[in-house]
């Protein structure tokens, strides 16, 4: 289980999976940015710090890139929360950059953003947990699996 507070976690980039641009990433193409905390963001949507949500602590694993992500106290960030909850938004996206390449397959990159996105490049990019508490008696922890 790791260390970090988090709303809700999913795959920002799932590895050896053609993308909708015709990239495949490659398995610990992003390796280096395991352990890396970056911006959130809504749908890449970087023209204001409005669209900043939250964060998210990236771990490479086997398959991909799995996403801790955490959900600011702006409006736009409780917005977006709820929408996950919900369930009407399940989609994680990556900015890569740095790109390294061999054909169509990235070999490495740079992650400095992920994006809760209506549906992401990488078909495999989706929301696997979401996680609530309740104020309830006693005080419960509910977890979701999307």
């Amino acid at each position: 289980m790791v260390n970090f507070d988090y709303d809700c976690s999913g795959w920002a980039s799932k590895a050896n999976t053609k993308c909708y641009d015709g990239l495949t990433i490659a398995e610990d193409a992003f390796k280096g940015c395991s352990g890396q905390t970056v911006p959130m963001v809504y749908n890449h949507d970087h023209s204001s710090l409005d669209n900043v949500i939250g964060h998210a602590l990236l771990e490479n694993r086997k398959g991909g890139v799995y996403a801790y992500a955490k959900f600011n106290d702006t409006p736009t960030g409780q917005t977006a929360k709820k929408c996950v909850e919900n369930g009407d938004l399940n989609a994680f996206s990556i900015w890569a950059n740095g790109l390294q390449k061999a054909g169509q397959v990235v070999k490495h990159g740079d992650i400095p953003e992920q994006s809760l996105v209506l549906e992401g490049c990488n078909p495999g990019a989706h929301i696997q947990e979401v996680v609530t508490m309740r104020a309830a008696k006693p005080l419960s922890l509910t977890t979701r699996a999307v």
